[in-house]
C-alpha cells in the first residue's frame, strides 16, 4: 500500500537523515568548577546513562574526557570494567558537592 511505502521511505530518510549529523565531541573537565555542571550534565546524557556503550567504552570515555585535577581523582583507579562505577562515583564525590559549589558561586 501507498501508506506502507510512506513509512518505509521515512525510516530511510531518517536512517540517511541522521548518518550526516556531526560527532558530537565529549566536552573536557579540568577541574574547574564553573564548567562542572556542563560537564556533568553532558557527559550523564550521552555516556553514563546510554545502554549502547560497555562500561568499558563509558571509563574509556570518561577517563578521556578529565584534564588536570580532575584527572587526577580516578588516576589511582585501574582502568577496568569494574571500575567505571568506582571512577564516576569518585569523580561526582569530588566536584558535586553541594557545599562546595555554593562556596563555589558565592564567592
Amino acid at each position: 500500500t501507498n501508506s506502507s511505502a510512506q513509512i518505509v521511505n521515512n525510516e530511510s530518510y531518517v536512517e540517511t537523515h541522521t548518518s550526516r549529523m556531526p560527532e558530537i565531541s565529549l566536552p573536557k573537565f579540568d577541574g574547574n568548577l564553573t564548567f562542572w555542571p556542563q560537564f556533568r550534565d553532558t557527559f550523564m546524557s550521552l555516556v553514563h546513562t546510554s545502554n549502547a556503550l560497555t562500561t568499558m567504552e563509558k571509563f574509556h570515555y570518561l577517563a578521556t574526557s578529565l584534564t588536570d585535577c580532575a584527572l587526577s581523582v580516578i588516576q589511582g583507579i585501574k582502568l577496568e570494567e569494574n571500575n567505571y562505577e568506582i571512577a564516576w562515583k569518585a569523580v561526582t564525590e569530588a566536584y558535586n558537592n553541594k557545599r562546595v559549589l555554593a562556596s563555589f558561586y558565592l564567592n
